[in-house]
């Protein structure tokens, strides 16, 4: 524990150097703890994640940031995930959102993936979005997953609105699983935000070992997950979040997260 904190404790200094380096605002940091149980936990038990965020607005059509993930998995080494990303203004239409992470070694961790989704404003007031996008995650054991994401969010006074699906091809298997995504987020900036989420779907890919002959596992999901934010002061906040996985015949999850932000 006491190296795992030492570890966050290192990355958030080096953050703040790089922040102080540019001398320039618009950064935000934000450090939070996840803890998860799984039922059964006899065979999945809980695992908890230490996260710190460093987002930086370069200019005034792009920001930059980088997470860090340690994880502490149940009968699992610890294994982490580090993430660079970048939204971008193209123009007063296109926007991208783009990510690079790569993790250690670990079942639930991804070697490496690219992500990429393009953002098309409608209307009049700019405030109906078109999602486009591709991904792709290499996993350690071989494991390599392409997904297409498309959706559109529409944003009115204090809120949006976010529809998504994530149609996917996974191999070896050549299994096609798929996750539609609900959110509803409330509020303003410098005050709160609440979101609800919900997302449902199936799960499939091949297992294979030597124990048996392989075979495809095939089964739906449901997940619920709520999320407060609100500003204890201009630049000073606080995180909240719940959520609860259910994949069938499989195991049930419940998560809570407590964060922390500030804002530079």
């Amino acid at each position: 524990m006491l190296l795992q904190l030492y570890r966050l404790v290192v990355l958030l200094l080096f953050l703040v150097f790089i922040n102080l380096l540019c001398l320039a605002n618009d950064s935000r940091i934000e450090g939070s703890f996840y803890y998860n149980q799984f039922n059964p936990s006899s065979v999945y038990g809980n695992n908890k994640v230490y996260s710190l965020k460093y987002y930086k607005r370069i200019n005034e059509y792009q920001t930059n940031f980088l997470e860090y993930y340690h994880n502490d998995g149940y009968n699992e080494r610890t294994s982490s995930l580090l993430v660079w990303g970048m939204y971008k203004d193209w123009n007063e239409n296109l926007y991208t959102y783009s990510t690079i992470s790569a993790g250690t070694k670990s079942d639930i961790i991804p070697k490496f993936r690219i992500h990429n989704e393009f953002n098309y404003k409608l209307g009049k007031n700019k405030n109906f979005v078109l999602t486009l996008g591709l991904s792709y995650t290499k996993y350690h054991n071989n494991y390599e997953d392409f997904s297409f994401i498309y959706g559109f969010s529409f944003y009115f006074s204090g809120g949006v609105f976010t529809y998504k699906r994530f149609s996917s091809n996974i191999n070896p298997g050549s299994t096609n699983p798929s996750t539609n995504l609900l959110s509803l987020g409330l509020g303003n900036e410098k005050k709160m935000w609440l979101y609800l989420d919900y997302s449902f779907g199936n799960q499939s890919y091949l297992i294979s070992n030597v124990y048996s002959l392989p075979f495809i596992f095939d089964e739906d999901f449901r997940f619920y997950k709520i999320s407060y934010r609100t500003w204890m002061r201009n630049n000073l906040g606080l995180i909240l979040e719940y959520d609860y996985l259910d994949l069938k015949n499989s195991y049930i999850k419940n998560g809570i997260m407590i964060g922390l932000f500030y804002e530079l």
